[in-house]
């Protein structure tokens, strides 16, 4: 299924070609509308399992970021704007695949991704439900000294890339993401050979759109205003071994914004390898129920 964006209802950042592109998306199951983002690998396919535990409850959609896999054909967004452009992106499909003009999208982004759903959050509140963010690596809300460290090993990483290739940048980043046993776990699933099917995609991705993760500022302001805090859900993993890297900046975005950050299962790759219990802990926590296994109400202290 492809999605056209024409000009007159989209409108990224940075000019885009004169003529309808398409945007590959996929719709499972029916009920309200649950847009899935992807991650750095830009692709839907680590989306396969959890998408069909929750289309039982939700009308969910999966899709592939602009100039990665099945979307290849929609140029990569031009340098500083890929975490805006891909907002802008979410937004013309949510319009598009909305059953009435009216209804409002639930959407999930869970590390990279946090960076597109808070953006769209910000920018477009008037389309969404209900916005949960698992996991991102915001540096701007934490302590200087910890941004500083964070912010060190980032650098260390596009360096790496540059000089030793993706699959170098990648042994630093996932460990500095996910602990041991996450990412054993995620290494078995079926989604893991899906995704090294593509292996170009990460290279995009730190040739592209990594580096913004250094000057990206939370929109605390905007967060804070009534139709937005409300419908913003921040999440992390029951993973007692997860980095500070991953688990921290949700955790304080939390505090800040005073709103709780529930735990769901899993690590940072918990959505891939605990699929069914993320997706029984998202289900609760959007269907008000379970509150207790989704850490609804419980604000979880940062290890910083």
């Amino acid at each position: 299924m492809s999605l056209h964006l024409h000009s007159s209802h989209f409108k990224p950042p940075t000019p885009t070609p004169p003529t309808p592109i398409p945007l590959h998306h996929e719709i499972h199951g029916s009920g309200p509308l649950l847009l899935l983002i992807p991650g750095g690998h830009g692709t839907s396919l680590l989306f396969s399992s959890l998408a069909k535990h929750l289309a039982s409850h939700f009308r969910v959609v999966t899709y592939d970021r602009r100039g990665y896999h099945r979307s290849s054909s929609l140029p990569h967004p031009q340098p500083g704007t890929a975490i805006a452009t891909h907002a802008a992106d979410l937004a013309a499909l949510i319009r598009h695949v909305r059953a009435t003009p009216t209804e409002k999208a639930i959407v999930f982004g869970s590390s990279w991704a946090g960076y597109i759903a808070i953006t769209l959050l910000a920018s477009s509140p008037s389309l969404v439900s209900r916005v949960l963010v698992h996991e991102p690596v915001f540096l701007s809300v934490l302590p200087d000294k910890t941004q500083s460290s964070l912010r060190c090993q980032i650098q260390g990483m596009l360096e790496t890339y540059k000089e030793r290739g993706t699959a170098a940048a990648n042994r630093l980043l996932m460990p500095a993401l996910s602990s041991a046993g996450d990412r054993e776990e995620f290494v078995k699933s079926d989604a893991y050979a899906g995704v090294a099917t593509q292996p170009h995609c990460f290279g995009a991705w730190f040739e592209t759109e990594f580096g913004e993760a250094l000057t990206f500022r939370v929109p605390l302001d905007g967060l804070a205003r009534a139709d937005c805090g409300a419908k913003l859900v921040l999440l992390r993993g029951d993973d007692a071994d997860a980095p500070v890297f991953s688990t921290s900046p949700v955790v304080r975005l939390s505090g800040l914004l005073g709103i709780p950050c529930g735990i769901v299962p899993g690590g940072h790759m918990g959505y891939v390898t605990r699929q069914k219990d993320f997706a029984d802990a998202l289900t609760g926590i959007l269907e008000g129920a379970n509150e207790k296994q989704a850490g609804a109400g419980t604000v979880v202290t940062a290890r910083l």
